[in-house]
């Protein structure tokens, strides 16, 4: 899973929007789409309600995963939010990691302006996090 993951501009704000409005708290969610392409972002509430890691709702994400293979799309990516700190799995989000065919996205809110991140996270490999490259959809990956 090397190949970029496309992120329109829409998606990316509503990931941005769902970090800043958790602050000081990370936030959490998945993205629907197809193939690498993310189109529509699932909010998510983060139960551990902490500025340091994130914890999905079960049933809100079970929910969210049975509506997206009902309607034939699947999930492309969870995100995640940083307050505080990089755009960077943490040692945690790495050893939480199960299912590395799905990107994993970081929003850090740490800087003057958000960065958005990707990346593949599989602990069966060395090293386990490798970083996606990311398209808009409209221009060639960075």
């Amino acid at each position: 899973m090397r190949e970029p993951l496309v992120i329109p501009p829409g998606v990316a704000e509503a990931i941005v929007a769902h970090a800043r409005a958790a602050a000081p708290r990370e936030c959490c969610g998945l993205v629907s789409g197809d193939g690498r392409r993310c189109r529509v972002v699932h909010p998510l509430t983060n139960v551990a309600a902490s500025a340091d890691e994130f914890a999905a709702d079960d049933r809100q994400q079970t929910a969210v995963r049975e509506a997206v293979r009902a309607s034939g799309g699947r999930i492309v990516a969870v995100y995640h939010s940083h307050p505080r700190t990089e755009a960077r799995p943490s040692r945690a989000d790495v050893a939480r990691w199960f299912t590395p065919r799905v990107a994993h996205v970081i929003v850090s809110l740490a800087g003057a302006e958000p960065e958005l991140r990707a990346f593949c996270i599989d602990p069966s490999t060395d090293p386990p996090v490798h970083e996606l490259a990311i398209a808009d959809g409209r221009t060639a990956p960075a």
